[in-house]
């Protein structure tokens, strides 16, 4: 991954607004705990790849056709496999690119996601239990029970494990906000002394309530 050069003017959090002066880069936002950072990744688009090495495939097999008998298939051959290993650092220019990489919010939108989709599935299973229950008692429908049961069972499971992770994500998040607050600051004014302590109080007061759920 690769990181942008040091800003020379201020840079403001683009998650809450709050401005930063360029000596404090680079730093996560000490207002929301948002990197002011903005990490890439380069991708290749395997679409792309796929539909190269498809269409370079067929344009092989039809020269060596032209070519006719066993010394065109050969060539078609050669052409396969010689001619992806030439072509490599062209066709590497061509499909990479980069994007943002996937920070915080995003991991917690996915779990997010997840989340609703075990409770649509419990929902569907409850309904099936009630169902059989209006069905009445029987040896086919204990064995059913049974396999629900473990199926609510393992949906139980994989929502406390989602859930886990949303509270390491709220966990970075107020680490994230108090790691710019401890830094030290000679050239603080009284002022901004004060408002850096009661800051650090809010965000004790935070931790406090994190450390109870």
């Amino acid at each position: 991954m690769t990181t942008p050069a040091k800003p020379t003017a201020y840079t403001k959090c683009e998650q809450c607004g709050f401005w930063h002066a360029p000596d404090e880069w680079p730093l996560i936002c000490a207002n929301c705990g948002t990197s002011l950072v903005k990490e890439y990744e380069t991708v290749y688009d395997t679409k792309k790849i796929l539909a190269a090495i498809g269409l370079f495939g067929f344009f092989s097999f039809s020269f060596g056709v032209l070519i006719g008998g066993f010394p065109g298939f050969i060539v078609a051959v050669m052409i396969i496999i010689c001619g992806p290993l030439r072509f490599r650092p062209y066709a590497q220019r061509i499909l990479k690119s980069q994007r943002l990489a996937q920070g915080l919010r995003y991991n917690e939108e996915v779990i997010k996601q997840r989340l609703s989709e075990i409770g649509q599935k419990k929902q569907k299973i409850q309904g099936v239990i009630e169902e059989l229950k209006q069905m009445g008692d029987s040896q086919r429908n204990r064995v059913r029970f049974q396999a629900l049961d473990k199926g609510a069972a393992e949906l139980s499971r994989q929502r406390d494990r989602y859930i886990g992770k949303l509270h390491e994500i709220e966990l970075i998040r107020w680490s994230n906000q108090l790691s710019p607050l401890l830094s030290h600051s000679p050239q603080l004014t009284e002022q901004q002394a004060t408002e850096r302590l009661n800051t650090l109080s809010e965000i004790q007061t935070k931790g406090q309530k994190l450390a109870q759920t």
